[in-house]
């Protein structure tokens, strides 16, 4: 406190320059831009509210589950987890843990996933019905008639020749649980936990887009000294009517744990 003031006094009042104090104090010059602009230090200051990229269009619906919580008894209201639990049976997809961000390129770490995938015509946007293959399967069409809840993203992998489709299914689902398929082309299948390394990017679903997005993030994996040997994995959150601005789509690829 004691410096800030004799900072201000000796550039307010005394008119010693600018580049003088910097020089003296070795102080960044926007650090000097603020002891000139406050009589006392300011503390933290929040510009605007912290995006919550995430939770963002889940907090109606914990502050809905929070005030019915009010009108019961204490033993029967939400835990924390429960809430998680049933967040995630909506769609919420933040079981996933980032390492490390980068603009629009992310590291993270995935747990152990199930998803139940169908193959894919090479071309076309899903016009061999894979989509709703899939979602008649979680819709009840399985052995079990069990309807599951649909969550986000979609994931779609493999080759120019051999793609394939991928619901999420809900995390308290384990793979001992999931209904065996009725349709010969869906398969239930168990992913391992896995570091990916991701790009987000906006658009509609094209082969140039989903080229150009892979380029970037292969690119910055090379800068990064990120080894990967995998095709990617391109995962779509939105449905087709959100303007393709708007679209949170991202491009996937494993990184090679490091040696």
């Amino acid at each position: 406190m004691e410096d800030w003031s004799e900072i201000r006094r000796r550039v307010l009042v005394e008119g010693v320059s600018k580049r003088q104090i910097l020089r003296e104090t070795k102080l960044h010059w926007v650090t000097l831009k603020k002891i000139l602009a406050h009589s006392e230090p300011p503390g933290y200051r929040q510009k605007q509210p912290r995006p919550h990229k995430k939770l963002g269009a889940f907090l109606e619906r914990i502050r809905q589950i929070l005030k019915e919580d009010q009108a019961l008894p204490r033993k029967q209201r939400h835990t924390a987890k429960r809430i998680w639990e049933r967040l995630r049976a909506a769609g919420f997809t933040a079981g996933y843990s980032i390492v490390r961000t980068a603009g629009r390129f992310e590291l993270r770490d995935y747990p152990a996933l199930t998803v139940v995938e169908t193959p894919m015509a090479t071309s076309g946007q899903a016009a061999d019905g894979s989509f709703n293959r899939l979602l008649r399967f979680i819709s009840g069409q399985n052995q079990a008639q069990q309807k599951i809840s649909m969550t986000t993203p979609v994931f779609m992998s493999g080759t120019a020749t051999n793609r394939a489709m991928a619901f999420v299914l809900p995390a308290q689902l384990k793979p001992a649980q999931v209904p065996a398929p009725t349709d010969p082309a869906v398969s239930v299948r168990a992913l391992p936990a896995q570091r990916f390394a991701v790009f987000r990017f906006s658009g509609s679903r094209t082969s140039a887009n989903e080229s150009a997005a892979l380029a970037q993030l292969q690119e910055w994996l090379a800068a990064q000294s990120l080894p990967t040997n995998s095709t990617p994995i391109y995962a779509y959150f939105d449905p087709p009517w959100t303007p393709a601005f708007l679209r949170r789509n991202e491009v996937m690829l494993p990184v090679l744990a490091q040696r």
